[in-house]
């Protein structure tokens, strides 16, 4: 698979340019996701018609660098020859301290932004940059006082070490101090996303995102923004009056790699498809490439997709396995876009990174027939109600009549075919009412939590409707006619209708488990019990 890759790197690196014009202004740029880069792209150094690796890298680089740690050798060499300069300003030999002075100071520049993270170590470098200053001054050099302001710019806040310098030295530093403050300054801007990330400036840690300082002298800093644990990347800005704010995108430099060579490389599938097609315009924008290649192994097979980046958009894309590489390479310096996976290449369409979102579908149908099914069931409840009224309207009519009386049997026959009304249409209503759901609830992944709340309200309005029936007293045949069970039958009604009410909140959840697919609902019944299971996601 590493050899494969390597030859579709090569591949593209050697399309010939067409003029000097045109030279190595094409990037590749790897793509990796959850783990390693797809290849060693150092393989393409050497090789004609995009910008090599490491000269990609190096562009980079100069723009915003990684810091790099100083070595413990390092470190010891420049406080040894800080300490080498300051015996010799003691015997007055000011070209030995000079000398030491420049090594010390070349590596304290060097690593400026890692020393200056320490207070101490940051002071170190402030108090080696006094030392030359005094050297400067004892030997009448008019270039003291420059430098002095140039030690206020490499450390740009704090103070020497005390009954370290000659009051000359301090006097000087306190002066140029003064003379930054009254001058004009040197305004820094920073901006992120996220917000709320450290600002450091030579290291020095100044505050957080959105950052804004006149304090600084005028001048070139190295400043990083850091939205995490990692170190920021180092980037050279002038601070001036009129100086545009630098911008850090947290998210592309935790993309950007370029340890060994630039690379973008994403945590997820999603988080690539989201993002990569912009990243690699931003990056071939910056190191100024015509076009970008995007290089992806999917296990055996390549993804590649050629992007224009003025014109910011996929030119050709192609998906093969090793033996067809440069077949697919041809295919796609000509512009076409071909699937060479299978025995011979077929045609395919070129990557979208901005597909249109899926649309989302019409259910103004299934809502009007859902709002017609509930009218309905809304109607039967209604009626179910009104039926009721009427037959507790008859109740006094029934109590005050006889067995005897010639009206005595329609009235009592019209009192009970009412009940039988009022139970069909209850349970009517139910029916409807539950029938409907399935047109009229929300779209929703899994059972929705307040789904159950409304099951809960179903539950508690049937237990009314339980206590009601419950709680009715009972009556023989021929004393149904009596005042007791003729408000008896009122309650059972009441009952009846109520939980009948209560069925369709009930089933809300139902519902929704029914609609899951990973959601499986078990009716079980028998002469002894009844049993209800839902189990799934919720």
């Amino acid at each position: 698979m590493t050899r494969a890759l390597a030859l579709v790197l090569a591949s593209i690196a050697l399309w010939p340019a067409r003029g000097a014009a045109q030279e190595r202004t094409s990037l590749v740029l790897p793509v990796s996701i959850g783990g390693a880069h797809p290849a060693d792209v150092a393989s393409i150094a050497t090789q004609i018609g995009a910008l090599p690796p490491d000269q990609a890298r190096a562009r980079y680089d100069a723009l915003a660098s990684r810091p790099t740690a100083p070595t413990s050798e390092a470190l010891e060499r420049m406080v040894a020859r800080s300490r080498d300069a300051v015996r010799s300003l003691a015997l007055a030999e000011h070209d030995a301290a000079r000398e030491a002075l420049a090594e010390s100071l070349a590596i304290a520049e060097r690593h400026v932004v890692e020393l200056g993270r320490d207070p101490a170590r940051a002071r170190q470098v402030l108090d080696t940059c006094l030392y030359d200053v005094r050297a400067r001054l004892e030997t009448n050099d008019e270039s003291a006082e420059p430098r002095a302001r140039a030690c206020r710019v490499l450390v740009p806040r704090g103070e020497p070490s005390p009954y370290q310098h000659p009051p000359e030295v301090v006097e000087l530093l306190t002066r140029v101090d003064a003379e930054l403050e009254r001058a004009p300054r040197g305004v820094l801007r920073v901006e992120s996303e996220p917000a709320g990330c450290i600002v450091r400036v030579q290291g020095v840690e100044l505050g957080r995102t959105p950052y804004a300082s006149e304090r600084l002298a005028p001048g070139e800093y190295d400043v990083q923004v850091e939205c995490g644990e990692a170190r920021g990347r180092v980037q050279r800005v002038i601070a001036a009056e009129a100086a545009p704010p630098l911008r850090i995108d947290a998210r592309f430099e935790g993309a950007l790699h370029s340890d060994d060579a630039l690379a973008l490389a994403y945590r997820d599938r999603a988080d690539a498809d989201a993002h990569r097609f912009d990243d690699a315009l931003r990056l071939a924008t910056l190191l100024g490439a015509r076009e970008v290649w995007l290089v992806e192994a999917r296990g055996s097979t390549l993804r590649i997709d050629r992007i224009d980046v003025a014109a910011q958009r996929v030119i050709a894309s192609s998906r093969a396995v090793g033996a067809r590489a440069d077949v697919a390479i041809a295919d796609l310096r000509a512009g076409r876009s071909r699937d060479h996976r299978g025995a011979s290449a077929t045609d395919m369409a070129p990557w979208d990174p901005h597909p249109a979102p899926p649309t989302r579908p019409d259910h103004t149908i299934e809502h009007v027939v859902g709002s017609a099914i509930g009218g309905l069931g809304v109607a039967m409840f209604v009626g179910a109600w009104a039926l009721y009224g009427s037959r507790v309207d008859l109740g006094p009519d029934l109590e005050v009549s006889q067995p005897t009386d010639p009206d005595f049997i329609p009235l009592r026959d019209t009192w009970l075919n009412r009940r039988y009304a009022v139970w069909g249409l209850a349970g009517a209503g139910a029916a409807l009412g539950i029938a409907a759901l399935p047109f009229v609830m929300i779209e929703a992944d899994g059972v929705p939590w307040w789904s159950w709340v409304i099951a809960g309200v179903g539950l508690a309005t049937s237990a009314i409707g339980i206590v009601e029936i419950a709680t009715a007293d009972t009556c023989p045949d021929h004393a149904d006619h009596d005042r007791r069970c003729v408000d008896a039958a009122a309650a059972v009604d009441r009952g009846a209708i109520v939980i009948a009410t209560s069925a369709p909140l009930i089933a809300v959840p139902v519902v929704y488990a029914t609609r899951d697919t990973s959601t499986t609902v078990t009716v079980e019944a028998s002469n002894e019990r009844a049993f209800v299971g839902v189990r799934g996601t919720f």
